[in-house]
């Protein structure tokens, strides 16, 4: 299903992509386990880590496009909206 979104999908080879999609999956998966296991990041740390790196809020998809608009019609007004 995934696959069928491409732009060409006849060309992609659905068997090979599946394997490599499971490939990564079970890759991913290890190194999740190997993360929870390690004394280096525990769930403290990860969860630290995490309220680091994340902004506070996450803009909605109408927010920001209502800044587009504003950027591309006045530079300035569009710099002042950002600044809030």
């Amino acid at each position: 299903r995934l696959l069928g979104g491409t732009s060409e999908p006849e060309l992609v080879h659905t068997s090979r992509a599946t394997e490599e999609w499971l490939v990564w999956l079970d890759t991913y998966a290890a190194r999740i386990e190997s993360e929870k296991t390690s004394c280096e990041w525990g769930e403290e740390a990860r969860e630290m880590a995490a309220m680091a790196a994340n902004r506070r809020f996450v803009p909605r998809q109408w927010l920001l496009e209502e800044v587009i608009k504003k950027v591309e019609h006045d530079l300035a007004t569009g710099k002042r909206v950002l600044g809030r």
